[in-house]
């Protein structure tokens, strides 16, 4: 059990609050820029301020197809606060990583003592501090937190997080205990709905993280549907609820302004390769963050026997076969695993909506999972040199590698956050935005040889640029990005 009092939850905490605070300080520095935020606070008079009008026109908004009306209060706070000094919007985005990453370091320390009940403590806490230090440091948050427009991200991850905690809460209370914390757990979740809605898939992590590493439901699912297996599937009808307005609103947005890409221009096989192309995507990019952009532009074809996205489909299915094989005797990667493909999917390709392939922000809660395995390799790690099982020189190769990888990310995201410091200085969005103009002309040779030239320069990533004409219209690209 943690204990409030534990002078070692203080000091995770600090740590956890002041790494991201000192490694993202830059952002603070930086402006808006012409990347959405132009149209969501630039130009637009409506969210300054707190009053009526204001807060009518946020329950009702669907700025660049989002219904955002939680995001759109803070942003609302900003300007009561800041005006339209951009330092004091940057600044709300920081708190905001910072508290995000102290809940999930007590997110983490509780999953890791269920997973390995018989880690030492000494382990446990080093591996807390491991996942919630790689994962708050690591480049790839760069986009969400330094970009203001992305604070629908940051707002809707921490109530998230909040939800997930309170419901491990939840489930090791019992009666009015038990009960107080589902209603904060729900609460939280509505309100991670109503500021970014593509968390919908989260009640399917809560029942996975039910199966393991809460125990609350038995491994073999045909045991689901016993009396004692019932209250846990009852827990869960306010979550689906919340869930599916969600989902409702957010597609009759999409609809209505029709930013998804027609069915006609991504078949199904097309969305099932994008989806296996981001999974393998992301992976990569938390291994080596090499070549970030702020866009990694969509194809105008997608085809599932193009060699980047059949070999994605190959990797995903063999790792998918291979941890459901290891599922009895390590059950948590294939946990893990699920949970990471669960929380892409509304970002993926299958709801495909926008102009990119991927994109960086879709990490920040969905790569959770690799945060919490490296946490849990150092824990084991130390767990086997304290008893002898691993050689303690090992040990302490194996741990500075881990500390220099992560002083090393730390030093990449320093200079990726000053990637956004503004629209004029910024060559990867200024080339983003050549590319984007470049989508609506009519011939490609040219702007293929824009785009060769901009790779040469590293503002591009390994994903294909579409150039020449697009499927879609052009007019809708500041409506397209999730």
């Amino acid at each position: 059990m943690i204990r409030t009092s534990d002078p070692r939850l203080r000091r995770l905490l600090v740590v956890s609050a002041l790494a991201p605070l000192v490694v993202f300080a830059p952002s603070v520095g930086n402006d808006f820029v012409d990347w959405d935020d132009n149209l969501n606070f630039v130009t637009n008079p409506d969210y300054r301020g707190l009053g009526w009008s204001q807060l009518r026109w946020m329950l009702t908004a669907t700025v660049t197809g989002h219904y955002i009306p939680v995001t759109w209060m803070t942003l609302g706070l900003d300007y009561v606060l800041w005006g339209m000094n951009p330092a004091g919007y940057h600044l709300t985005n920081l708190v905001l990583h910072a508290l995000n990453t102290v809940a999930f370091a007590l997110i983490a320390i509780r999953l890791l003592r269920l997973a390995r009940p018989r880690t030492g403590e000494t382990a446990l806490w080093a591996g807390t501090v491991t996942a919630a230090l790689f994962f708050s440091l690591h480049p790839l948050r760069a986009e969400t937190v330094a970009w203001v427009t992305e604070r629908r991200g940051l707002l809707s991850a921490f109530f998230t997080l909040v939800t997930a905690l309170t419901y491990v809460r939840m489930a090791a209370a019992e009666g009015a205990p038990r009960r107080r914390w589902l209603a904060v757990s729900v609460g939280s979740y509505a309100m991670a709905l109503a500021s970014k809605a593509a968390v919908v898939p989260l009640p399917l992590v809560l029942l996975l993280m039910d199966v393991f590493p809460l125990g609350r439901l038995p491994a073999r699912w045909r045991a689901w549907g016993a009396p004692e297996a019932r209250a846990v599937w009852r827990e869960k009808v306010p979550y689906a609820l919340l869930a599916a307005v969600a989902a409702a609103v957010a597609l009759a947005v999409n609809h209505a302004r029709a930013i998804s890409a027609p069915i006609e221009s991504y078949p199904p096989s097309s969305r099932l390769a994008m989806l296996a192309y981001g999974l393998t995507f992301y992976v990569e990019r938390t291994v080596a963050p090499v070549g970030l952009s702020p866009l990694y532009e969509l194809p105008a074809h997608v085809g599932p026997l193009d060699p980047p996205f059949l070999a994605s489909t190959v990797v995903v299915v063999l790792l998918t076969v291979a941890l459901g094989l290891l599922g009895r005797r390590w059950p948590a990667g294939l946990a893990l695993w699920i949970t990471y493909a669960l929380l892409l999917v509304p970002v993926s390709g299958v709801f495909q909506a926008g102009h990119q392939l991927v994109a960086d922000r879709y990490s920040y809660l969905s790569c959770l999972p690799w945060a919490l395995l490296l946490g849990a390799a150092v824990g084991a790690t130390l767990d086997a040199a304290t008893s002898g099982r691993l050689r303690r020189p090992f040990a302490a190769v194996a741990i500075g590698v881990v500390t220099v990888w992560i002083t090393g990310l730390a030093s990449l995201t320093w200079f990726q956050v000053q990637i956004w410091r503004d629209s004029g200085r910024s060559g990867a969005l200024r080339s983003t935005r050549i590319l984007r103009a470049c989508s609506a002309t009519t011939s490609s040779a040219p702007c293929s040889a824009i785009g060769e030239t901009l790779g040469r320069r590293s503002t591009t990533s390994n994903a294909p640029w579409r150039c020449g004409p697009t499927t879609r219209d052009s007019t809708a690209t500041s409506d397209s990005r999730s």
